[in-house]
C-alpha cells in the first residue's frame, strides 16, 4: 500500500502550510500537492507520508471529522495517472501547486 492519501473537504483557500500543519500532527510529511481550479480555489490535498502507519492514522482521525464549515473526506490516493476528479473537472481545468516541505520558498 502507499504512504499517499487524498483530502477533500479542505476550505477553497487552504496552502501548502495550511496542508502540513494539519497532517503532520499523524507523522512525518514527505510531501504534498493541491490540486485548484483556475481561479486558484483549492480542490483537493495529496499528501505523502514517510510511512504507512502515519498515513493510515491521519486517514482513520480526519476522515468524516468537522473542519471550519465542512466535512474533511480523507482515504488512500489513487494512482497519478488517474487525473479526472470525482467532482467532475479534469486535469485540463485544474492547476497543481507541489511542495516539498521546504519551508525556504
Amino acid at each position: 500500500m502507499s504512504n499517499m492519501i487524498e483530502i477533500r473537504g479542505l476550505p477553497v483557500d487552504f496552502d501548502e502550510d495550511d496542508v502540513y500543519t494539519l497532517c503532520e500532527e499523524f507523522g512525518a510529511v514527505v510531501g504534498a500537492t493541491l490540486v485548484t481550479t483556475s481561479s486558484g480555489k483549492v480542490v483537493k490535498a495529496r499528501v505523502e507520508y514517510e510511512d504507512e502507519v502515519s498515513a493510515r492514522d491521519a486517514i482513520d482521525e480526519l476522515d468524516g471529522g468537522e473542519f471550519e464549515e465542512g466535512m474533511l473526506r480523507v482515504w488512500w490516493a489513487r494512482n497519478d495517472d488517474d487525473d479526472e476528479d470525482d467532482m467532475g473537472l479534469d486535469s485540463d481545468h485544474l492547476s497543481l501547486v507541489r511542495t516539498d516541505g521546504d519551508d525556504d520558498g
